[in-house]
């Protein structure tokens, strides 16, 4: 019984970062806004015709910022959510049929681009350059919020790996390596000035882990 509930205790713990990661990822990439070379797929049905097989469509989003579609032609697809684009063309659709259904999803994201989220003056997924500081894409995005804590930065990569940054350090010791490169699919987390407190648990966690992980071993080996 004490053997069980420390391995659960254990696993509970050692739930990587990487989850929340996830998390975040879900949500934003809900706000991600289409960019050239981005590939879809457009599903169209219609909902009052039960014999209606629907008719599926791959389509790339041309360097003008447009896709092509049956009875619509080009429609503007730049900067629009998956979310907005399916709106207009059921709403363009509606000339043609009687009550269309569209499902847009993204399959390929060519346009390089990472995430703000926290405190930040504009939270979102912004398309990026190769090269790209931190505090240049911080910048760019709109800045920190009011209550932000540039000390106590974390950004997630695409791998899973995870990044603290303390962007007071680069400003008051001018400390380069704090104002790291970010990749392509990188979120980056602002975490707000009363929130701190969760970063330096997370540390404590991270020992506490390697701590669990010693114990773990130590009672499946007896």
């Amino acid at each position: 019984m004490k053997k069980n509930l420390l391995l659960t205790i254990a696993l509970l713990l050692l739930l990587p970062l990487s989850v929340i990661a996830q998390e975040y990822s879900q949500r934003i990439m809900e706000r991600y806004t289409l960019g050239p070379k981005d590939r879809i797929v457009v599903s169209i049905f219609d909902r009052l015709s039960l014999d209606d097989p629907g008719r599926t469509f791959e389509l790339t989003v041309q360097p003008n910022g447009t896709i092509v579609l049956p009875l619509l032609g080009e429609v503007r697809a730049l900067g629009k959510t998956t979310a907005e684009l399916k709106r207009e063309l059921e709403q363009d659709l509606g000339q043609y049929m009687n009550e269309p259904i569209v499902q847009v999803q993204v399959i390929e994201y060519v346009s390089r681009t990472a995430a703000i989220v926290g405190a930040a003056q504009n939270q979102g997924v912004y398309t990026i350059e190769s090269n790209t500081s931190l505090i240049r894409f911080i910048a760019s995005s709109g800045g920190l919020a009011q209550d932000a804590d540039p000390a106590a930065i974390i950004v997630f990569r695409a791998n899973g790996d995870l990044i603290r940054v303390d962007l007071e350090q680069y400003f008051e010791t001018g400390d380069l390596s704090q104002d790291i490169i970010v990749e392509h699919g990188d979120q980056v987390y602002i975490p707000r000035l009363q929130e701190s407190w969760i970063v330096k648990m997370t540390r404590i966690g991270t020992l506490l882990s390697v701590f669990l992980q010693v114990i773990v071993l130590i009672v499946v080996l007896r």
